[in-house]
């Protein structure tokens, strides 16, 4: 997350997740939670009875007792035995059902990963209902903007989980109903223990700590030695999977190659993105965490010229549909003239060739627009800085100005001018320039298309559906569409 004056989120990395066993214990038997060792964890469903607890991932040896695990069924879940199992002075018996939806391995024993999403871009315009989602929490957490006397706490362990709904809309705005809950466990050194100068304690430093990066209860207790063990608890509205104490509920989204920005003027968050088969995986660019929150439509546009609906527009496209029928104003605002505008009556224009854009947002436009433009002027547009002219005198300017191979003007009965151009434009995707760019950069917010030249800038509505890239130029009533 950037903010606009300081950045003020958590920075998580990615560290190997801990696997949490909650068996009930009975009789005398011990409770057994947390297994981890160094050859694998695993996962019990029963109670357990009779004597010691066996820790299962590493060499482990019970003595005493017989220890007797009794589960049903594991569902949807992974077994995996790492390390050897030695009992003395007992004996050892597992029984239960069987192991449904899931898998066992022996051998080196880890817990199933969080994976980032292969970027591929796409159209986020719809509302999308979260389907699943998979980040977990990284090995250091960024304490640099809480103010105490470490940059860094180590992270032991956590993870978080999305819900809810985000909606993009074709006009570039965003409204995030989405919940981000889940847990964070990290270890503090004991020089974190110091804020502003001033010694504080393990229960007191919890509240400075979870306040900043966005946790909605923190709690921490001493440690033998000094410092801290701290537990937090997330959960936030808004965010989309992003810890903040300012998570953002809504504001404007940009596409940009594989990239989702969303801002409300003063916070930005940023997402690796990919929509592929009418699904939307994302992952936070801001955090270290790993892996990603995936989105099914829960109402996704019907995407035509009267509603566009943006999209990734990354490739080289080239323009199998170009006849324009020309409509509009012609702006003269730049010419100095006694009117700002001139009425296009009539005229035609052929775009063809072809435009790419690339990941890193330059664009090349080799298309051509050829065809001419009628268009009428009032009798106020003929004067010049103060000075009466003439359509004899106005027309060359005219066409100088807004990129027409020539114009010709003839007085209008009651005043005013007719003209006549015809165009001849390297450039420019179907708008009349002087300077029509042939390259430069491009920018995608919502439904609008900006392509940025030297020294023009023009905006086209677009959608993308499939391999098609539609998009209206100025001036003109019927699309221009473009196939890969």
């Amino acid at each position: 997350m950037t903010h606009s004056m300081s950045r003020m989120s958590s920075i998580l990395e990615l560290v190997p997740a801990f696997m949490v066993l909650a068996a009930a214990s009975s009789g005398c038997g011990a409770k057994l939670e947390v297994l981890t060792g160094t050859g694998g964890t695993v996962a019990f469903g029963g109670a357990s009875s009779g004597g010691a607890t066996a820790t299962l991932g590493g060499a482990t040896t019970a003595t005493g007792g017989n220890v007797a695990t009794t589960g049903g069924a594991a569902k949807g879940g992974a077994t995996a035995f790492g390390g050897a199992i030695a009992a003395t002075g007992g004996s050892i018996a597992a029984t239960g059902g069987a192991a449904i939806g899931g898998t066992t391995s022996s051998g080196a024993g880890t817990a199933a990963a969080c994976t980032n999403v292969t970027p591929c871009g796409g159209n986020v315009v719809g509302t999308w209902t979260v389907a699943s989602s998979c980040l977990k929490a990284g090995d250091r957490l960024d304490l640099r903007y809480v103010g105490v006397g470490c940059t860094t706490a180590t992270v032991t362990g956590g993870s978080l989980d999305v819900n809810g709904t985000w909606t993009a809309n074709p006009n570039g705005t965003y409204t995030d109903y989405t919940t981000t809950t889940g847990d964070v466990k990290f270890a503090l050194a004991p020089e974190c223990l110091n804020i502003s100068g001033t010694q504080i304690t393990c229960d007191r430093i919890g509240e400075p700590i979870g306040g900043v990066l966005g946790y909605e209860s923190t709690s921490c207790t001493s440690t033998v030695g000094g410092g801290c063990t701290c537990a937090a608890i997330a959960n936030q509205k808004g965010g989309l999977g992003t810890l903040s104490w300012d998570a953002l509920t809504g504001g404007n989204y940009t596409t940009y190659g594989n990239d989702l920005t969303v801002s409300d003027g003063s916070v930005t968050e940023q997402y690796s993105y990919c929509v592929s088969g009418n699904q939307l995986t994302l992952t936070p660019r801001d955090t270290a965490l790993t892996g990603s929150v995936t989105l099914n439509p829960a109402a996704l546009p019907t995407c035509s010229t009267t509603n566009p609906c943006g999209g990734n527009v990354v490739g080289t496209w080239t323009v199998s549909s170009g006849s324009l029928s020309a409509s509009g104003a012609l702006d003269l605002s730049s010419l100095g003239f006694g009117c700002t505008s001139a009425t296009i009556t009539g005229g035609s224009l052929a775009v063809n060739g072809t435009w790419t854009a690339n990941p890193d947002g330059a664009y090349t436009d080799n298309t051509k627009t050829t065809g001419n433009v009628k268009f009428t002027m009032a009798p106020e547009c003929l004067n010049i800085s103060g000075t009466q002219t003439t359509c004899a005198v106005e027309s060359p300017v005219i066409g100088e100005v807004l990129g027409f191979a020539s114009n010709t003007c003839t007085p209008a009965a009651g005043g005013g001018c007719t003209c006549a151009a015809l165009i001849d434009q390297v450039g420019g995707m179907g708008a009349l320039s002087s300077s029509a760019s042939t390259s430069g950069n491009y920018a995608t917010a919502g439904n609008r298309l900006t392509m940025s030249g030297t020294s023009t800038s023009t905006v086209y509505p677009y959608s993308v559906s499939g391999g098609t890239l539609t998009l209206t130029a100025p001036n003109t009533t019927d699309p221009i569409v473009l196939t890969k």
